[in-house]
């Protein structure tokens, strides 16, 4: 039943259909990299394991840093051009990376600067998606938007490093970034393609490391929703 109502509003609402299907081809690509990026670390560039704690560190660091204030920044800007910014701008980081390699430019300063940039794209994404799902159908119907959110990650975590294992196996670590590139590319796409560009709210005072932080969590009020 539940993955029938799943299915219903992917069909049914076409706003959020391509921003699932943006947001699944992102993380396919997305699930390549953790496979690649650090072999092509190892591999290119000669890492240590201290130097790889740090490029994994610097991952993860812009959730850390801006994970808070992201929620009130985003809700200043119109959620699609966000979405379709941080997919170009990860296109572009990640696709550097192969593009390096070949011209045998590669250096480790680069992964950091790299993983950094994207991490702080990857932040203002999931963040932004979701913010923004709760405007693209009926609220009654944001369970099963949610479990279909879940379930299209789940699936593409598991497929996308096996894919990642395979590619690395047939081409070189950092070769086997530029599908993930592509991704982004196709990603950008399909949320260009949303009709609605989200509801924007203006500066109201108050620090945006204080309380009003809530946008990824709290619901947006629903705005008209995009039918077929």
């Amino acid at each position: 039943m539940r993955r029938e109502r799943s299915a219903h509003v992917l069909v049914r609402y076409a706003d959020f259909r391509r921003l699932f299907i943006g947001n699944s081809v992102s993380q396919l690509g997305s699930s390549v990299t953790t496979v690649a990026l650090p072999l092509s670390a190892v591999v290119y560039v000669h890492a240590s394991p201290f130097q790889m704690g740090l490029l994994g560190a610097a991952a993860l660091a812009p959730h850390f840093v801006l994970g808070l204030p992201a929620g009130v920044w985003v809700d200043r800007l119109p959620y699609r051009r966000i979405l379709v910014g941080a997919d170009i701008a990860q296109a572009v980081l990640i696709g550097a990376v192969p593009v390096l390699a070949l011209l045998h430019a590669l250096s480790l300063w680069q992964l950091y600067l790299v993983v950094t940039l994207a991490g702080v794209a990857s932040l203002f994404e999931n963040v932004t998606a979701q913010s923004f799902t709760p405007s693209l159908l009926p609220r009654e119907q944001l369970a099963s938007a949610n479990s279909a959110l879940m379930a299209g990650s789940a699936t593409v975590s598991t497929t996308g490093s096996a894919m990642g294992s395979a590619l690395v196996t047939l081409f070189a670590a950092p070769f086997a970034l530029a599908l993930d590139a592509v991704s982004f590319a196709v990603a950008g796409a399909c949320k260009a393609r949303i009709s609605s560009t989200g509801p924007v709210r203006a500066p109201s005072g108050g620090s945006a490391w204080g309380p009003r932080s809530r946008s990824a969590y709290a619901p947006c009020s629903p705005g008209p929703p995009s039918e077929r």
